[in-house]
């Protein structure tokens, strides 16, 4: 990086500092920390934390369920992996955004079971979604052991707000997916740190992992990396170059003894 490349990019830094405690910006990161106690320490008293907030909820319900560009590797395994396992677990799923997203592009079977794994707040209002538009297929949890002996795992952008790795969830499940659907993750190849995210709504603690490691993790879980893709999105965490995402991470991966070749 040269010398008027450093400057901008302090300056840069310099504005956004200024603008963290704001109410109008996002997707700013600010931060290094060794652990995810000492990044919600970090949090400002102020500010909203986490996603268990209606102003949250309203955000996401925004987005009504939207198919967007990034979705199409994941839901291209999706749709594979339906062929022979008809169970979904959708963590943090919010109200359901990925399935209304999905219906209408993949061939669901009739038998379909969506399990969604979000917050209380997430997980009571996407029932009454569902309610709404009899979707019978969708159904709702807190507990990522409910996992335990569904197909499919899917998870999109959620990752990295959770302060357990997705190896220790698996490492808990008697019966593991057959199918992990990993995507939108913020992955680089230095060490895992974790910073903290302002965004539209509130403050969290984001994770940043190693992707190697990431990738070792989960197949140390006994499953085999099939495919991986990027989405043209970047993290920059002021003051930390070093520290840069320059692309988010999706990974498929299927269980060595699963029922994964097609």
């Amino acid at each position: 990086m040269g010398a008027l490349n450093r400057i901008l990019t302090f300056a840069r830094d310099v504005r956004g500092a200024a603008r963290f405690r704001g109410r109008f910006y996002t997707n700013l990161y600010r931060g290094v920390y060794s652990s995810y106690v000492e990044a919600a320490q970090a949090i400002p008293t102020r500010g909203l934390k986490g996603f268990e907030h209606d102003a949250v909820i309203k955000f996401f319900e925004g987005e009504e369920g939207q198919w967007k560009y990034h979705d199409y590797p994941a839901a291209f395994w999706l749709r594979d992996a339906l062929q022979t396992d008809s169970s979904v677990f959708d963590l943090g799923g919010g109200w359901g955004q990925a399935y209304y997203a999905y219906k209408d592009y993949i061939g669901f079977p009739k038998n379909l079971c969506w399990l969604v794994c979000d917050t209380p707040a997430f997980a009571e209002r996407g029932r009454e979604i569902a309610a709404n538009r009899g979707s019978k297929h969708l159904i709702f949890t807190v507990d990522p052991a409910d996992a335990d002996g569904c197909g499919t795992l899917i998870t999109g952008g959620t990752l990295q707000y959770m302060e357990d790795d997705l190896p220790v969830i698996l490492d808990r499940l008697e019966k593991k997916p057959n199918h992990i659907i990993a995507h939108r993750i913020p992955l680089y190849e230095g060490p895992q740190f974790y910073t903290v995210q302002r965004m539209v709504y509130s403050y969290a603690v984001n994770k940043v992992m190693n992707k190697e490691e990431f990738v070792n993790g989960v197949t140390r879980c006994g499953y085999t990396l099939r495919d991986s893709w990027a989405q043209s999105r970047s993290l920059k965490v002021m003051f930390h170059p070093e520290r840069l995402v320059p692309d988010y991470s999706g990974f498929y991966f299927s269980l060595n003894n699963g029922s994964s070749d097609h």
